[in-house]
């Protein structure tokens, strides 16, 4: 039974993965050589940008999943698209977020890190690949707190002057209680610059 579900999903997965990896290289165009007043290739630096976040946690024998969302600061927040060294988009924020599991059961994820996107010249404003890592903890209303660490991959679906819409999924790796805690994590947000 698990082999054939796995085949059929198999599909979706390859469809999916081309489509998050194989259309940024469609809709390449470094800046300046595309038009230099185009939106994509101006500047964008931002301070202090609220987020609303939907998140999921799947712990390996937490009783999960667990469902929720959150806010996030991006303390800093730029978009640079040119020739020059270094990632063209990236932040540097703080979370937290609230999860509500199965049997009265809830979990609480802070954490402080960034995120930078794997293109040094993206060009666009859409379906920007990310890489982000962050420190922080967990907070379960069984297990107490905890230390944590998380990575994860993501994509940029929309970055313009004043909202952000990214979507990541990676896991989140507890200090302790790493055979209960350890799990998948998923996150869809939505950012304002108010300025």
């Amino acid at each position: 039974m698990g082999l054939s579900l796995l085949r059929a999903r198999m599909p979706v997965t390859v469809a999916v993965a081309s489509l998050t990896w194989l259309a940024p290289l469609a809709a390449s165009a470094r800046c300046p050589d595309r038009d230099p007043g185009s939106p994509a290739c101006e500047p964008i630096v931002s301070f202090l940008m609220p987020s609303v976040a939907g998140a999921a946690f799947f712990p390996r024998n937490a009783g999960g999943p667990y469902l929720g969302g959150g806010v996030e600061l991006g303390l800093v927040s730029w978009s640079s698209n040119n020739d020059a060294f270094g990632p063209s988009q990236g932040r540097v924020r703080a979370s937290f977020s609230y999860l509500a599991g199965p049997m009265h059961r809830e979990v609480a994820l802070y954490r402080f890190g960034g995120l930078v996107s794997f293109e040094g010249n993206a060009g666009r404003r859409f379906l920007i690949p990310y890489f982000s890592a962050a420190l922080g903890g967990i907070y379960d209303t069984v297990l107490g707190g905890h230390p944590a660490a998380d990575a994860s991959l993501g994509l940029y679906l929309v970055y313009l002057r004043h909202f952000v819409l990214d979507a990541e999924g990676g896991a989140v790796l507890p200090f302790t209680h790493l055979d209960t805690l350890l799990g998948a994590r998923a996150q869809l947000t939505a950012s304002f610059a108010l300025w």
